[in-house]
């Protein structure tokens, strides 16, 4: 599935009931690959090249917080205000020959299970993709900035009405987001709310007698990809 992106100017890895469940990738920044936990990030060589931060928010210690690890908290399928700010949003400083040129970049994620009934990371996760004009350096700007600006941008899933295994936006015409040579291209995952209540098997027994409510689900999407042609 393929959708164009519609620029707009500056400006949903895991499913918890109750427990505590999480998941760590840490993204190393390299030029063109990243790869750690059976999860690859990669760029055309030659032509593509990025660095990247990763902006989350610490329900706990109440702050914002911009690191190097792709480290989703639980979703609360009770407690709903819980998973306010929830959303992983990743900066890309993508740059080289395909920027200086302009041409079109194709963003991938890709998922390795195309079965829409399992218990898999891709039947419950949505992805955006922006480009915003964000000048601010301060963490928490950046975080709350963005994810005003991704609620005007509709999310592409892995589970619709089928299973599909390749999500695709285009970057297009994006001139007037090249800073200093540089393109800077938000991402957003987050939990889609109607997908995980599919999910949702807790029962009244559950809650009072202390039976595990942990669903715990199978790191299928393997890869976030972006291409340029050569």
């Amino acid at each position: 599935m393929r959708k164009k992106l519609i620029v707009i100017p500056l400006i949903n890895i895991i499913f918890i009931l109750m427990c505590f469940v999480s998941i760590t990738f840490a993204w190393f920044a390299m030029n063109d690959t990243v790869q750690s936990s059976g999860l690859t990030i990669s760029v055309n060589k030659q032509n593509l090249f990025f660095n990247y931060t990763v902006y989350h928010y610490n329900i706990d210690s109440k702050e914002y917080l911009a690191t190097d690890d792709f480290d989703l908290r639980p979703y609360d399928m009770i407690i709903k205000n819980r998973n306010e700010h929830i959303s992983i949003i990743i900066k890309l400083e993508v740059f080289g020959e395909a920027i200086d040129k302009h041409k079109d970049i194709d963003i991938h994620f890709l998922c390795s299970d195309q079965n829409s009934d399992t218990m898999s990371l891709s039947n419950v996760l949505e992805f955006k993709v922006g480009l915003f004009d964000i000048l601010s350096t301060d963490i928490e700007t950046i975080y709350t900035s963005s994810e005003t600006a991704f609620t005007e941008i509709n999310a592409l899933m892995f589970k619709t009405n089928s299973k599909i295994v390749d999500l695709s936006y285009t970057l297009t015409n994006y001139t007037n987001h090249i800073i200093d040579d540089k393109l800077f291209v938000y991402v957003q995952i987050n939990y889609n709310d109607d997908l995980a209540e599919e999910f949702n098997t807790i029962t009244a027994d559950d809650l009072t007698t202390g039976t595990t409510t942990d669903l715990i689900f199978d790191a299928d999407i393997y890869e976030l990809k972006l291409e340029a042609e050569e």
